[in-house]
C-alpha cells in the first residue's frame, strides 16, 4: 500500500479482488479508512446485487425489510451483500439486530447456525438458533425465504424442486443466481421461468422485458456515468471529495475523464510499410 501511494499519491484508487475470505475482510478493515481502496468481491458485488433487490421491490410492492433472504454461499460476495442488505433495511427503519435475523446463510457444511464449530467472525454474525441442516432443498423448505441468492459457484444448486418451492411460498419469488461463469450458475433464467410460472408458454418476450431488474448491458457506459455523478455529488456533500473547486457541471467533468472506446477505423492494407521496417534483425 505504501509503495503504490508513494508512487501515485494517496488519491490513487486501489482495488482488491480474489483474496481469501478471512484475508479480504481483514485487509479491508485495516486499510479502508486510511487509503482510497475497496474490495470488489465484498463491496462491488454487494452494490450491484442490492440494486437488483431494490429494483425487484418495484415488482413485489413491499419493503426490503419485509423479506427473508437465504444465501447459498457464505464467502466474500455473500457476506458483502448481506451486510449491505442490513444497512438498506436499517435505512427503512428496522433495527440492525432485526435485520440480521432476516438473513440466513448456507456454506459447504450446511446451514450456518449458532453453536456450529469453526465459524469466522463474519459468518457468526448471521448464525441463528436453529437445528443443523445440510441439504439445500430441505433448508429452503424450512426457512421459506422470499429471496434466494446463489454465490457459491455450484452449478445447478437451485434444483427444479427448490424453484417450485420458492414459487409456492411466494407470489413473486426473487431468485438471483449470481455465480459465474455460466457453467457454475445455480440455475438459468429459463429454468426460473419454467419452474415458477403456471404456464411457461404464456411468458412472452414482452413479459420478460417488463421483469428486467437491470438496465441492458449496451447502456453500461451511460449507467456508469450516472453512478459516478451520484458518487461525486455525495463526496462533495460530505466533504470527502479530492478535486476542488467543485466543477459546475459534474456530469460534463466526469465524462471528460472517461476513457473513450471510440477509435478511428484502422485498415492495415491501406498502409505501405517500408521494406527496411519489415526486416528482422538477428
Amino acid at each position: 500500500m505504501e509503495a503504490v501511494t508513494s508512487s501515485y499519491g494517496m488519491n490513487c484508487l486501489i482495488q482488491f479482488e480474489d483474496f481469501a475470505n478471512v484475508n479480504a475482510f481483514r485487509l479491508l478493515h485495516k486499510y479502508r479508512n486510511k487509503y482510497c481502496t475497496f474490495n470488489d468481491d465484498i463491496q462491488g458485488t454487494a452494490s450491484v446485487a442490492v440494486a437488483g433487490l431494490l429494483a425487484a421491490l418495484r415488482i413485489t410492492k413491499n419493503r426490503l425489510s419485509d423479506h427473508t433472504v437465504l444465501f447459498q454461499g457464505a464467502g466474500e460476495a455473500a457476506l458483502g451483500i448481506a451486510n449491505l442488505i442490513v444497512m438498506a433495511m436499517e435505512k427503512e427503519g428496522m433495527s440492525k439486530d432485526a435485520a440480521v435475523k432476516r438473513i440466513w446463510m448456507v456454506d459447504s457444511k450446511g446451514l450456518i447456525v449458532k453453536g456450529r464449530a469453526s465459524l469466522t467472525e463474519e459468518k457468526s454474525r448471521f448464525a441463528h438458533e436453529h437445528a443443523e441442516m445440510r441439504n439445500l432443498e430441505d433448508i429452503v423448505k424450512d426457512i421459506k425465504p422470499s429471496v434466494l441468492i446463489g454465490v457459491a459457484a455450484i452449478g445447478g444448486a437451485f434444483t427444479k424442486q427448490i424453484l417450485q418451492d420458492m414459487a409456492a411460498f411466494n407470489k413473486n419469488p426473487i431468485i438471483f443466481a449470481l455465480s459465474n461463469p455460466t457453467s457454475k450458475a445455480e440455475c438459468t433464467a429459463e429454468q426460473c421461468y419454467k419452474y415458477t410460472e403456471v404456464i411457461a408458454q404464456q411468458v412472452s418476450e414482452e413479459n420478460l422485458q417488463e421483469g428486467r431488474l437491470y438496465p441492458p448491458l449496451v447502456t453500461i457506459q451511460q449507467v456508469s456515468l450516472k453512478i459516478a455523478v451520484r458518487i461525486a455529488e455525495e463526496a462533495y456533500r460530505n466533504n470527502s471529495a479530492t478535486t476542488y473547486p467543485q466543477p459546475k457541471d459534474l456530469e460534463a467533468f466526469i465524462r471528460s475523464q472517461m476513457y473513450s472506446t471510440d477509435y478511428n477505423s484502422f485498415v492495415a492494407d491501406s498502409y505501405t510499410w517500408p521494406e527496411e521496417a519489415m526486416k528482422v534483425k538477428l
